[in-house]
């Protein structure tokens, strides 16, 4: 485990240097990365009292990354999302008055991302705060 939590610090580190070389704009920039940061502190904070899964510890780097590109590139500008636009010939107006590429940026990050990892974080905090039993009906909680 603490080998695994090195090897992700490490790719926390290299992809923060990463992205904060020549970023699209340095204000977006750290308005992106700061909740990781936030993030970073938190768990640091708490890994005596509270240890995560090699999971959950996964995704928040994942999520970390992500937060990331989306402060060097600006999520509109992402290169990967512009050359799926350009490959597949996606014009604006495909689905509701919106490009399909944009819709799939607002789905992924905005819409299933983080609500998803905030899901699992809560869920993973009950059952080993409360002793909740996995199995039970308890997704009210963490609604």
């Amino acid at each position: 485990m603490r080998y695994t939590l090195a090897v992700l610090l490490c790719g926390f580190t290299v992809v923060l240097a990463w992205s904060a070389v020549h970023p699209h704009d340095y204000f977006t920039w750290s308005l992106e990365v700061f909740p990781a940061f936030l993030g970073l502190a938190a768990l640091a904070i708490t890994y005596p009292r509270f240890q995560f899964t090699t999971f959950v510890y996964v995704l928040i780097f994942l999520h970390a990354c992500i937060l990331f590109v989306g402060g060097h590139y600006t999520y509109a500008e992402v290169p990967l999302f512009n050359w799926i636009r350009d490959h597949f010939h996606f014009s604006r107006g495909l689905i509701l008055g919106c490009g399909a590429v944009e819709f799939v940026k607002w789905k992924l990050v905005d819409r299933e991302l983080r609500p998803s990892l905030a899901n699992i974080l809560l869920r993973f905090a009950q059952v080993r705060q409360l002793g909740i039993r996995i199995g039970t009906p308890h997704d009210v909680f963490v609604i």
